[in-house]
């Protein structure tokens, strides 16, 4: 906002979390982002006083995954660029899980075929009970997902 401005409260509370998130990108995880207002009612303005504790920078540790085949966890390990001792980007796990999804297909990783429950707009998407199960004709198991039996079908 600009001296002069209407005061928008909400608009002031989003600016304020763009704000910590990029105190966030720099390895200010912990930073604190604080706003005390201060009427003025005899010329109807407020004045706010914005105050940031910066907090310590944090840094990259070890990166370990789990739940994946070797082949996969290896690629995923080599991708993430953030190497121990750099300054922690808190921004950059969200925008590397999202880079690995578009790649995943490269990684001929197949992901198991899903249940697509008859009759429900939203769909189940839950795994088949049988990984090497394909589905028939519209796409859903004869057996169901792991959630539904067959007969709900």
């Amino acid at each position: 906002m600009k001296a002069g401005e209407t005061a928008n409260a909400i608009q002031l509370e989003k600016d304020l979390e763009a704000v910590k998130q990029l105190y966030g990108t720099r390895g200010y995880v912990a930073a604190s982002v604080s706003v005390e207002e201060k009427p003025d009612d005899s010329r109807p303005t407020v004045q706010y006083l914005v105050r940031i504790s910066e907090g310590d920078v944090y840094r990259m540790g070890d990166l370990k995954i789990h739940g994946l085949d070797s082949n996969a966890t290896a690629r995923l390990e080599n991708d993430w660029t953030l190497r121990p001792g750099d300054v922690y980007d808190s921004s950059y796990p969200g925008r590397f899980v999202e880079q690995a999804y578009k790649e995943i297909g490269d990684w001929e990783y197949q992901r198991p075929p899903v249940c697509r429950r008859k009759g429900q707009n939203s769909g189940c998407r839950g795994p088949l009970r049988s990984e090497g199960h394909r589905p028939q004709g519209n796409g859903m198991a004869s057996r169901g997902c792991k959630f539904h039996s067959a007969s709900e079908f």
